[in-house]
This record gives structure tokens, C-alpha cells and sequence, in this order.
């Protein structure tokens, strides 16, 4: 039943979401996505098991075009929150304290949010180069404690005793021995990746749900 290009487009517009959307939740661009669509680049089987619960179709669909295209345990993007939030703008080093006391921290206003997002959400200030190209000083990205991280996004984490705070890509969590292991790769070659073994070293406070760029 056509190509996997349209089987995905098919699968995007009858969710109701648009390509920022399904980027956003996949970890990915909307250009990568429509890319996709357009048959121009391959999506991996990772990456079409995330779409496929994403919209609510059968993955065997998406990738073959045999069997229903619908089934009925839908992952909508709605279920993740409040589209439209209205969240508290938190500095850096506040945003990385743990849950308890950063309830308390005094917010340096409140940022209107256009993609879902819990009533844990808060956004935050890029500060840093970490990521330069992508995010810029200035940039504002909703963080959601609540959203599962997954490889591939981008997540707000806590390093060291001091908790300090780094913004960047998470690309995998292992076991080895039974311990957990981060590693977040920065977006700009300059700066080097971090791992880090989980609860010790660090952890993931909450995943990036909206980007925000000031025109500049």
C-alpha cells in the first residue's frame, strides 16, 4: 500500500500532527521527518517504532503495508500534558536542583508553552556553547521532568555533587554490573561528551519538550 514515505505521511496527518510535532517527540527535525515522507532518507526501525505508537498505527503497516493500519492502544501526543501551558522560567543552576527544592525557587517569570507539556514543566535559558548551531545564549527550551527520556533527545541533566547543570543530546543508558550509565553528547564537537553512572555521578531532571528562539 504505496511507499514507506507515504505510509508515514498517511500516518501523521490522520494523528493530527504536523512535522514539528512528530520531530519533537522522535528526536528528530521536521525536516528530517518530511525528508522521510518524501522517500529522500531512510528512518531506521528504532525510529518507526517511536512514530508508530506516536500516530497509533501498527508498526507491521508502517514498514510493510500489509495488515490494518489502526490499532487501538494509541500513544497520542496529547497524553503527554496541557498544550498552551503557561510554566515558570527557571535560571540554570535553580533548574537542576532536586524536585523538592525547585518547587521552592523563586521564578524569573512565566513562559507561554505551545506543545504539551506536565504541570511539572519550567523552561530555561540556554547558557552555554555546549550546543552552539542548534541552541544559541538566549535560546529558552521547555524542560518536562515527566517525559521519559529517550536516546536521541535532548535532556537537562544534574553532574557531580554540586549539581552542575548541562544541557545535551542523551545517546545511551546501559547496565553493566547493574549500574546505570548516561552519556550526553554536546551538539558542538568542541566541548567533550559526559558519562556519567547514574545515581552517583548524576542524573536526567526532565526532557526537552519545545525549543524557543528570539529573533534576533
Amino acid at each position: 500500500m504505496g511507499t514507506l514515505g507515504q505510509r508515514l505521511h498517511q500516518a501523521r496527518t490522520q494523528a493530527g500532527l504536523t512535522l514539528d510535532q512528530v520531530g519533537r517527540e522522535v528526536g528528530r527535525t521536521p525536516q528530517a521527518v518530511q525528508q522521510w515522507e518524501k522517500g529522500r532518507t531512510q528512518c531506521s526501525p528504532a525510529m518507526l517504532d517511536r512514530v508508530a505508537r506516536l500516530t497509533g498505527v501498527n508498526l507491521h503497516w508502517l514498514m510493510t503495508g500489509v495488515d490494518l493500519p489502526v490499532f487501538h492502544n494509541t500513544v497520542s501526543i496529547s497524553d503527554h500534558g496541557i498544550r498552551g501551558r503557561e510554566v515558570r522560567k527557571l535560571s540554570a543552576d535553580d533548574a537542576v536542583a532536586t524536585s523538592s527544592e525547585r518547587s521552592r525557587r523563586k521564578p524569573h517569570g512565566v513562559v507561554q508553552t505551545h506543545f504539551p507539556c506536565s504541570e511539572d514543566a519550567f523552561a530555561v535559558e540556554i547558557w552555554d556553547g555546549r550546543n552552539s548551531g542548534e541552541f544559541q545564549f538566549g535560546d529558552q527550551v521547555i524542560i518536562d521532568p515527566r517525559r521519559a527520556a529517550t536516546p536521541g533527545r535532548m535532556v537537562l541533566a544534574s553532574v557531580g555533587p554540586t549539581r552542575i547543570p548541562v544541557f545535551a543530546k542523551y545517546t545511551a543508558a546501559t547496565e553493566p554490573g547493574g549500574r546505570r550509565i548516561i552519556v550526553l553528547e554536546p551538539l558542538n564537537p568542541d566541548w567533550e561528551r559526559i558519562t556519567l553512572a547514574a545515581p552517583d555521578d548524576g542524573e536526567i531532571i526532565g526532557t526537552m519538550t519545545e525549543h524557543a528562539r528570539p529573533a534576533r
